[in-house]
């Protein structure tokens, strides 16, 4: 019940204030506690207590295998773009913070926002650029879409005064 209720309290806290990379991490880590929490009632009901070690260190490791191939940048990244299709909210500043892997998401955005997210330094490093041991596909997709539409600058909204 405990779990359930941090998992779902965690939901809505993502419904409220979007997604981002440690909520993702967080929900991994409540999801992978409650297994634990399962695989001790059941080694109490029905295993030898000796398999419980195994078992807990399997999960954590099949949870570390499933984290890797989530692509959670990417993830976030949909998720934003989502919620300010629904509402119109979205963090640039934040969004500007992940990894290349965000950019076929981010590119679906007005060319405003998605420029101002992908100025920043970092998100878009030329992949020519990268020592061998630091190739990365989602670069060199980024820069091929950037490529064929290019950045016109970043236009940020300001406020009147008194707002």
């Amino acid at each position: 019940v405990v779990v359930w209720s941090a998992v779902y309290r965690m939901s809505l806290y993502e419904q409220q204030f979007g997604l981002t990379r440690l909520r993702v991490g967080v929900m991994a880590v409540e999801v992978w506690l409650g297994v634990v929490v399962l695989a001790v009632i059941v080694a109490g009901a029905r295993w030898s207590p000796r398999r419980l070690p195994a078992v807990i260190v399997a999960t954590a490791a099949l949870g570390v295998l499933v984290m890797a191939v989530v692509n959670v940048d990417a993830l976030v990244a949909e998720r934003a773009v989502e919620r300010y299709e629904r509402t119109g909210l979205i963090d640039v500043d934040y969004l500007a913070t992940l990894s290349a892997d965000a950019v076929p998401a981010v590119s679906t955005l007005p060319p405003a926002l998605r420029d101002c997210i992908l100025e920043e330094p970092g998100i878009l490093d030329e992949p020519g650029n990268d020592p061998w041991w630091n190739a990365n596909l989602a670069r060199r997709e980024a820069a091929v879409i950037v490529a064929n539409d290019p950045l016109a600058g970043c236009v940020r909204p300001t406020r009147e005064a008194g707002r």
